[in-house]
């Protein structure tokens, strides 16, 4: 098999990547965490595709994206092919979806399973182990993780020569055994039925005679406990009939105990209804005294108060509907303004014919003045000398009836300023003596509500007296129903007295009673258990029986199939001992190849490594045994290196039509070594001579030993490939 290329695309560190792999070796230089193995992931997953926590989809799809794939180019037995896996995300998981695989430029889409079967039959791998979720052929001969090869090293004896067995087809031996197996089964099925019924006749014979003993001592014990059962009967009986004797009397001290404790019941209740009963009657009592002590208001009646009320208001009635008749006083400031507004209404006619006066001279004044030869006054001829002294004389007229108007609007005017001040006294007076009406209408009502009070209060009082002289007599009831229970108590409590041994009395004979019973009760357990273990025991008797029968018969018969047996063991020891022989010889070629690569590897001959018969390796040094993980860190690394490349050997040898021996990839092979370890990779590509070699390392030495030196670096968290 070659690898001719890869192309990634979201797969862990590569955004989009593709590398192209030449023949003879190659290196995958670059800084620790670029991205060198993720190549080897991805080469693996195409092949294979995902295997669980061995390589997950969460583990090669790159963080932030959905969907990711890998095509792989690659040629077996000169014939090229194609295959792609894709990967996407689905919720807080990643799967594989459908891919396709690519031979002679025939394109089939399969699902990855049928893509991993398609794959396992390119490159020869055996179909039985489609199944298992390691790739182990491939991981064991082209490509181990140099921390999973420590881990096979570091693994236990068991599961490590479990998995060796696997790869290296080992099976097939086991395989023959198992057709042994099948082969003596069918003849030997009865002998192996017969042995395993007969194996323990001498044991069940044993059990047997246990058994039996066990039958009679059960049998004893049961007789013993039955006498014990009738003893316990009749010492409860004999409880009983004490108890029914003493009943009776008992019955009479829980009536008297009962009566004692309601009679006492009853003068607890008395005598509470007394103290209430006198609470109450100190609370009238005060309530009546504080009535006597009440001072009358009034020896008016209600009535009287009432009509005095209503004559008030009667009065007050009148005085805001009327003006006179209130006081003399009020009256006499009426008559004043009667007299005023009289005045005025002379005062208006007057003004106004003086004004009406007035009026008449301005208009023979302008007729004088504007008439022309005949005087309008008086008829006669009109000169300017008449109408002159007319017009002076009217003029003068007008002028001493402005000055009467004048006096008269002043007069006016003082009247009605007299008329206000009148109006203002008499509502101040009006006011004044409703106030007193109002004043004295409040008094009454007040005196009225007094009265009323004061009236009520000693109807209360005849009421409570009433109370009073009812709540006397109850509390002499009580104080003669109280003395009654006193006496009643006493005579309870006297025959109570005479009672009362009976009642400890019942109490031991309950307690002896109960503690029959128990006994009673712990017998018929022990009994009842007793009898189920000798029903059980003699059912298993019984069936022991029958079983030695059987067992007996099976060995008659097993002796006749003895005989025909030898030959069918034969078989299968010659098969453990073919198995026995072929691991001897696969450890010595696997030791052969083990010491040549580590002895290449390392040169220091106080350090031996080999595989004992579980290919656990052992490690000596200066003849002592030494564990691995003493060893330095180069040592570690060199003992893992040697283990990888002598299992590639075995595998490629045993295995037939494998395809992958012309490959094999190293993973940071030279992990822990020294400047001049280096120089041992050289000699292993050199004695190796594979057609292709892809070695991952991040040492510069090592690409002086390579014919091709690819590298990887990493921009801006993104893995980039460079030739």
């Amino acid at each position: 098999m070659k690898i001719n290329s890869v192309e990634l695309e979201s797969i862990r560190s590569y955004t989009q990547g593709q590398i192209e792999f030449p023949s003879g070796t190659v290196l995958l230089s670059g800084d620790v965490g670029h991205g060198k193995s993720t190549l080897l992931m991805a080469v693996e997953f195409a092949l294979f595709g995902l295997r669980g926590s061995q390589l997950s989809g969460e583990d090669l799809l790159r963080e932030g994206t959905n969907e990711g794939s890998v095509r792989l180019e690659f040629t077996v037995n000169k014939k090229n092919y194609e295959i792609e896996r894709n990967l996407k995300r689905h919720g807080d998981s990643v799967r594989q979806e459908s891919g396709y695989l690519i031979k002679n430029s025939a394109r089939q889409e399969l699902s990855p399973r049928e893509l991993k079967a398609r794959v396992f039959k390119i490159l020869g791998y055996p179909m039985e182990m489609l199944s298992k979720r390691k790739s182990l052929i491939y991981r064991y001969t082209v490509y181990t993780p140099q921390e999973k090869m420590k881990e096979i090293l570091e693994a236990s004896d068991e599961s490590r020569l479990d998995t060796l067995r696997k790869v290296l087809g080992i099976n097939k031996y086991k395989e023959i055994r198992d057709n042994v197996v099948t082969v003596r089964r069918a003849s030997k099925h009865y002998q192996n039925t017969l042995q395993g019924i007969y194996s323990d006749l001498d044991e069940k014979k044993e059990d047997k005679k246990q058994l039996e003993e066990k039958t009679s001592e059960l049998e004893k014990s049961i007789a013993g406990l039955k006498e014990k059962k009738k003893n316990r009967k009749q010492e409860l009986e004999k409880h009983r009939k004490r108890k029914q004797d003493i009943q009776e009397k008992v019955q009479k001290f829980h009536e008297l105990d009962k009566k004692e404790s309601n009679q006492e019941n009853d003068l607890k209740n008395h005598k509470n209804q007394l103290k209430e009963k006198e609470n109450k009657k100190k609370e009238l009592e005060q309530k009546i005294q504080g009535i006597k002590e009440l001072e009358k208001p009034s020896d008016k009646q209600l009535s009287k108060i009432k009509e005095e009320t209503q004559e008030l208001q009667q009065k007050k009635e009148k005085y805001l509907q009327e003006n006179k008749g209130i006081t003399k006083e009020i009256d006499e400031l009426l008559n004043k303004k009667e007299d005023i507004e009289q005045k005025q209404k002379e005062l208006d006619k007057q003004l106004s014919n003086k004004k009406a006066g007035k009026k008449t001279i301005e208009k023979t004044t302008q007729d004088l003045e504007e008439a022309g030869s005949e005087c309008p006054v008086c008829g006669h001829e009109l000169t300017e000398e008449h109408r002159r002294k007319e017009l002076e004389k009217k003029r003068k007229r007008i002028q001493e009836l402005e000055k009467q108007i004048k006096e008269h609007e002043n007069q006016e005017e003082q009247a009605k300023k007299d008329k206000k001040e009148l109006k203002d006294k008499i509502k101040q007076k009006k006011d004044k003596e409703i106030q007193k009406v109002n004043k004295k209408i409040k008094e009454r009502k007040k005196l009225r509500k007094k009265v009323k009070e004061y009236t009520e209060k000693q109807e209360k009082k005849k009421e409570l007296e009433q109370d009073l002289e009812k709540k006397q007599e109850k509390i002499q009831e009580t104080r003669k129903r109280i003395q009654e229970t006193r006496k009643t108590l006493q005579r309870t409590r006297q025959e109570l007295e005479k009672v009362k041994h009976v009642k400890q009395k019942e109490q031991e004979i309950e307690k002896k009673l109960e503690q029959a019973r128990k006994k009673l009760s712990n017998t018929k357990e022990k009994l009842a258990s007793k009898k189920t273990q000798l029903k059980d025991t003699q059912k298993n008797l019984e069936d022991l029986k029958k079983e030695i029968r059987k067992k007996k018969e099976a060995k008659k018969l097993n002796q006749k199939i003895e005989k025909h047996k030898n030959w069918l063991e034969g078989l299968g020891e010659l098969s453990s001992t073919i198995e026995e022989q072929f691991m001897l010889n696969l450890q010595k070629r696997f030791n052969n190849l083990f010491n040549e690569w580590f002895d290449v590897l390392v040169e220091n001959d106080e350090l031996d490594v080999r595989v004992n018969e579980k290919f656990s390796p052992i490690i000596e040094r200066e003849g002592y045994q030494t564990s691995y993980h003493r060893l330095s860190g180069g040592e570690r690394t060199s003992v893992a290196l040697a283990y990888r490349l002598a299992l590639n050997e075995v595998v490629n040898f045993l295995v037939e039509g494998i395809n992958t021996k012309d490959l094999i990839i190293l993973d940071e092979p030279t992990d822990g070594f020294s400047t001049s370890q280096l120089d041992k990779v050289r000699d292993i590509i050199r004695d190796l001579d594979i057609s292709q070699m892809i070695l991952v390392s991040h040492e510069l030495k090592v690409e002086s030993y390579v014919e091709n030196v690819i590298n990887v670096r990493k921009e801006a968290g993104e893995s980039v490939i460079e030739y």
